[in-house]
């Protein structure tokens, strides 16, 4: 799955863009990008849009949050 980091334009968000290979990768990713460790089920991963996101190609998209964190990304697929 593609994972591209919530950024202020697409065009920053996709300099991001990393593959991860499941949910748990994610995990390790997030608690990367910000910067501490937290409980896996406080990540959440929910569908986003009405459709595809032609601007880039993914036939869908998917929200990552994290509680009391906020956006940290979108994923191409959910996990």
């Amino acid at each position: 799955m593609n994972f591209r980091e919530y950024r202020g334009s697409l065009e920053a968000s996709m300099k991001t863009l990393v593959t991860l290979k499941d949910r748990d990768s994610l995990v390790e990713h997030c608690k990367y990008i910000v910067g501490k460790t937290f409980d896996p089920t406080a990540l959440k991963v929910e569908p986003y849009g009405d459709g595809p996101d032609n601007r880039i190609g993914w036939t869908a998209t998917f929200i990552v949050t994290l509680k009391d964190y906020g956006i940290i990304g979108f994923l191409d697929s959910a996990c």
